[in-house]
Formats: C-alpha cells, structure tokens, sequence
C-alpha cells in the first residue's frame, strides 16, 4: 500500500530523527526548502526514507560553521555549488547534499 507524505509528515519524521530539533540538526524552514526541492524534482512515486534523506543533508547556519566542517577554502556558496547541491533558506542559512 502506499501513502502520499505531506510537507508536514515529511517534517516531523526527520525532526523525531533529530530529537524534535533539539539537537539543532534541521530547522523547520530549512526541511521546508527540502521539501519544496523534493516536490519539484520529483515526477513520479518516491520511496520515502527519513533516515537516508536527514543522512544525505546538512544544514547550516552560515558560510563560516560551513567552513568549521570542512574548510575555509570554501570562499563562498558557489564553491560549494561546483562539488554539491545547496538550497538557500535565507540570507545566511543553506542546505548542503553531503555525497560530495
């Protein structure tokens, strides 16, 4: 049987992955840029994995707790576009695919 996942099924299931947010792993609005970027890439069924979609990305706050993680050879988000996908939340805030 399938199930459709909502945008709000989508959130909670990789939010009670990461303790409900407490661990600071995902925001809100940054799963629903995820989200809203499944929703347009996908043309046909999706299985639904929370595990593998939460292990696949990781949110940031800014270009620097970017650099902590990996380097300050990063100088800016398009760096970081030639080597992976990133989706913007807002001003400072992105998403970056880790299988890069």
């Amino acid at each position: 049987m399938k199930h459709t996942v909502t945008k709000w099924e989508f959130i909670d299931s990789i939010m009670r992955i990461h303790d409900n947010g407490k661990n600071e792993s995902f925001t809100t609005e940054g799963l629903e840029v995820l989200w809203d970027w499944y929703d347009d890439i996908e043309y046909g069924n999706m299985e639904f994995y929370p595990a593998d979609i939460s292990a696949q990305w990781c949110e940031y706050k800014n270009l620097k707790e970017f650099q902590n993680d990996y380097t300050d050879e990063y100088e800016d988000l398009d760096d970081i576009r030639n080597r992976s996908i990133v989706l913007k939340i807002d001003d400072e805030s992105f998403l970056v695919n880790t299988e890069f």
